[in-house]
């Protein structure tokens, strides 16, 4: 039964394989369906890049672009394409940070933008790097504290 996403086992039993659809709906998610972009201001890239292999150790793939843009890409276009394509969105607030400018603001203003559009499918989860007040378009969602464990486990549970 090749060409149906289905693998034949014993000529009687069929498993389903990735990307296989049952009654419309995909059996896994891709890695790219839950997919965590990371928005940070480079102030806070030292705590954030922490972050960032925190949630590698818990099998959570994420993007981060120190770590994913690659020579000769064009940044503008890879974030945006990888933040309309993620699953949800972390961004890190600290004191530093919180009234940033510039590329920050327009990842968080696509961010909110995306989250609009497609609320049941796009997550947002503000966090704070040390315990700063985040800004107050982001108060509508519950925000996570990097310096809580217990704050960080329900984080990593939601991303599941």
């Amino acid at each position: 039964m090749m060409g149906d996403n289905f693998s034949n086992i014993s000529g009687n039993v069929r498993i389903a394989t990735r990307g296989s659809k049952i009654g419309g709906e995909e059996l896994q998610k891709s890695k790219q369906e839950r997919l965590v972009f990371i928005s940070y201001g480079l102030e806070d890239q030292e705590n954030v890049f922490e972050l960032y292999e925190w949630l590698r150790l818990k099998s959570i793939s994420s993007w981060l672009d120190c770590q994913n843009l690659r020579g000769g890409d064009d940044w503008d276009s890879v974030i945006e394409k990888t933040i309309r394509n993620s699953a949800s969105a972390i961004i890190c607030f600290s004191a530093k940070t919180r009234f940033k400018q510039g590329y920050f603001k327009k990842e968080q203003e696509l961010i909110l933008k995306i989250s609009d559009l497609i609320p049941e499918r796009f997550k947002v989860f503000p966090v704070t790097l040390d315990n700063t007040e985040i800004p107050k378009e982001f108060s509508i969602f519950q925000v996570s504290n990097f310096l809580s464990m217990l704050s960080m486990t329900k984080l990593e549970l939601a991303l599941f």
